[in-house]
């Protein structure tokens, strides 16, 4: 199975639950290299960084700030298997952030909290 991995939440400076759960689950991938090759979605100046410590698996980065990428993912004019050109069977996202994708590509997206549904008074 080929995933591709949204990694831009590894650019933050700060880590916090979703970067650390993030950096375990691409190591759990990345582990399973015989079942799974992994390649790495990320946008930004920032992306340089992660290139530069990634060795075992492609890195698809793209330097447009991420203000402009997010009205473009927003608006669904730039669809991410378009921009990536890259033939996956799933875009793994391990959080919240938009990314869409033709019909025809399967995604997975992790919500990490619910407690806005159970108490939207917060």
């Amino acid at each position: 199975m080929k995933i591709l991995f949204d990694a831009r939440v590894l650019l933050n400076e700060k880590h916090t639950g979703i970067e650390e759960y993030s950096i375990n689950l691409l190591n759990a991938f990345l582990n399973l290299q015989n079942e799974v090759e992994v390649s790495l979605f990320v946008n930004g100046f920032s992306s340089e960084k992660l290139k530069n410590k990634s060795k075992r698996c492609r890195v698809f980065a793209f330097d447009v700030p991420n203000k402009i990428f997010d009205i473009f993912t927003f608006f669904s004019l730039l669809k991410i298997d378009e921009l990536v050109k890259y033939n996956f069977d799933l875009f793994f996202s391990p959080h919240f952030l938009s990314a869409p994708l033709n019909k025809s590509k399967k995604r997975a997206l992790v919500v990490h909290d619910l407690s806005f549904f159970y108490y939207p008074e917060f």
